[in-house]
């Protein structure tokens, strides 16, 4: 793919895990918490003047910032959204909608329209499937499943994800980069420590004859992949890189006091292509991703990485990139906006790790956490290219992109407010786009008391939020005036779901852990929720799935798989002990819950996929094969 620079953005948050309650709430007329207007809403992102001018922007921010153990960030700490806890909602006119199916490609979606990643993907005959270093492509039309390819793969696509787009794969692979090359070679670095240099593999894969797959291109990117998607044929690939400097370390010789000077002088003789990522391409030299001029910055310093994103059809050579001066690594994406969430704490949580690795007792690395803002950039992804929109913030912070959505031109966000470990409540915030500003229209706020969120689903003019401690309250937010949002019921039952799924008839149904009064967890569990009386939610069925039992679902929502017209859902179940079961669960027009078959699979579940497939069977897919073709019309056992 040649490569067509523009403005880059890069923005970052720290994604942290947590419990869950279940809200459903309106932003009303009394309850605001709006606060001042962010100063990065008001000038949104400016591009460098030259590459002396971002290499002193980034020099300034790591001399504040650099230690003895090199840069705080130093790419140790990442995530990506490939863990989609608690994914949102599809948008639907209102609950009693057409229940949510699985995406054209077989994978359950956040957004109607937008693909995401996957372990395994379907277009309705072949399944694809990357088991190691081997794309396995298998035909699923007979009675049987039937391996019909092998392709081997470069040791760089191990393990891969992927996105189907026409007759093209993507494969997305992360990992560290070739240690013999890394900055920790040096005899002075102290053992174990391991300062993290995270790239990204891109693979695209011709299957235009599934029979002879073939590989076109290679492209390694430094920087972990933050997200990645796929609408209309064009991907959007976001990546989030700390920069790599020959950094010491203490240990074998070599104090702290020295490092951390012998550090700061590194810094000082850095220059503008060091602070930004590199590239590899089909094997050759590394080369620069991005040239001084494509880079943006907020008005306020948000770390020192860069996030990138990467714009392309894999069936074109054309590569379009932007980037923000910035770290970054939660995305949400509807199918004409993009939003990249910042902290401007999200580097509270590294000074506690090196606490910990000092053998330091702290803990006021925590306290940062209180002040917390998520600022956020908005992105036009309606056309095939990326171009900058506007930028604003929310007061708290959010614990995953479920905790975004998008409707009518305007962008609802559920954060938290408080300490990250014991948040004060849940708010859900309304944003519309005034020029280059994300404006807050309307807030509501007190849901959640001293509870983290567990799962989030939006509708047009509703959100269902799940929050948990010791009970799982479930509300439900009026959204229909994004002025006035209000909270219009709440309901309280033992143990949480941590993801949600609309099955038509005011119904939802969650996927979650049944708990004690005291909160203590029991094994998994499938809810039935009633909404047609939004100020009275009710809990219509449970379905105990087994003691001592967890689901896939409730930390990854693309394990999930719905059949809307059998009323089926397909849940894989781990047995803590070991041994994994897919648990088909038919779901009655009443709400009425009932366990019809398992379907044994190997290894611990995770890996587990029901891809439905175009005659109506779903591939059950785990440990990389095609374990069966379960035909959801034949008679049970």
């Amino acid at each position: 793919m040649r490569t067509t620079h523009r403005t880059v953005l890069v923005g970052g948050i720290a994604a942290l895990t947590v419990t869950a309650t279940v809200v459903v709430s309106a932003i009303g007329p009394t309850g605001s918490v709006l606060g001042p207007a962010p100063a990065t809403a008001a000038t949104g992102l400016h591009a460098f003047d030259d590459c002396d001018e971002l290499n002193d922007w980034y020099v300034q921010a790591a001399l504040a910032d650099v230690s003895a153990y090199g840069l705080g960030g130093s790419g140790v700490y990442a995530t990506s959204d490939f863990a989609a806890r608690g994914a949102v909602l599809e948008e639907a006119d209102d609950t009693g909608a057409a229940p949510v199916e699985n995406g054209a490609t077989g994978t359950n979606v956040q957004e109607a329209g937008v693909d995401e990643p996957d372990i395994a993907k379907t277009d309705g005959s072949h399944t694809y499937v990357v088991r190691g270093r081997t794309l396995l492509v298998t035909d699923v039309t007979g009675d049987e499943p039937a391996v019909m390819a092998r392709l081997d793969l470069p040791r760089e696509l191990y393990g891969s994800e992927l996105l189907l787009v026409g007759d093209r794969l993507v494969l997305i692979a992360s990992g560290y980069a070739d240690s013999s090359s890394g900055p920790w070679t040096s005899d002075r670095v102290v053992p174990g420590h391991y300062p993290g240099w995270q790239d990204t593999r891109v693979g695209i894969v011709d299957v235009t004859d599934p029979a002879q797959p073939a590989l076109e291109s290679e492209r390694t990117v430094e920087g972990s992949n933050v997200s990645a998607r796929e609408h209309e044929g064009t991907v959007r690939l976001v990546l989030s890189a700390t920069p790599v400097l020959d950094f010491v370390y203490p240990g074998r010789g070599t104090t702290e006091s020295e490092a951390s000077s012998e550090n700061r002088r590194i810094v000082r003789e850095a220059e503008a292509q060091d602070w930004l990522p590199q590239q590899r391409i089909d094997g050759g030299g590394s080369e620069p991703l991005l040239d001084c001029s494509d880079v943006t910055r907020p008005q306020e310093q948000a770390g020192l990485g860069t996030l990138s994103v990467l714009t392309f059809d894999p069936q074109s050579d054309d590569l379009d990139t932007l980037a923000v001066a910035a770290d970054g690594n939660l995305v949400y994406s509807s199918t004409d906006r993009m939003y990249v969430a910042t902290s401007e704490s999200d580097q509270w949580l590294m000074p506690l790790v090196m606490d910990v690795a000092r053998g330091v007792a702290g803990g006021s690395s925590i306290g940062t956490a209180n002040r917390m803002s998520t600022g956020i950039h908005a992105f036009d992804v309606s056309a095939d290219t990326t171009t900058y929109v506007a930028s604003g913030e929310v007061r708290g912070w959010t614990p995953g992109r479920s905790s975004f959505s998008e409707h009518e031109g305007r962008l609802r966000v559920a954060s938290m407010l408080g300490e990250v470990w014991s948040p004060r409540e849940t708010v859900v915030t309304v944003l519309e786009e005034d020029g280059e500003r994300l404006r807050a229209v309307g807030s509501v706020g007190g849901m959640g008391e001293d509870e983290q969120i567990q799962s989030v689903r939006w509708f047009d003019d509703l959100a269902v939020i799940v929050t948990f401690r010791q009970t799982d309250p479930l509300y439900t937010v009026d959204l229909s005036v994004p002025q006035q949002p209000q909270v219009l019921g709440e309901l309280k039952i033992p143990g949480f779901s941590a993801y949600l799924h609309p099955i038509g008839d005011d119904l939802l149904l969650g996927v979650g852990q049944d708990a004690t009064a005291q909160g203590r967890t029991q094994g998994s569990q499938v809810s039935s929720f009633d909404l047609s009386d939004l100020a009275a939610p009710t809990r219509v069925a449970a379905l105990d799935l087994g003691r001592r039992m967890g689901s896939p679902v409730e930390e990854d929502a693309r394990a999930f798989s719905y059949l809307a017209e059998q009323r089926l859902a397909l849940v894989p179940v781990t047995d803590w002990g070991g041994g994994a079961v897919v648990a088909v669960v038919q779901v009655g027009t009443d709400g009425s819950l009932g366990e019809t078959a398992r379907l044994t699979v190997p290894g611990w579940g995770n890996d587990t996929r029901a891809l439905p497939l175009s005659d109506g069977r779903v591939a059950i897919i785990a440990r990389g094969d095609v374990q069966e073709l379960f035909d959801p019309a034949a008679p049970a056992d």
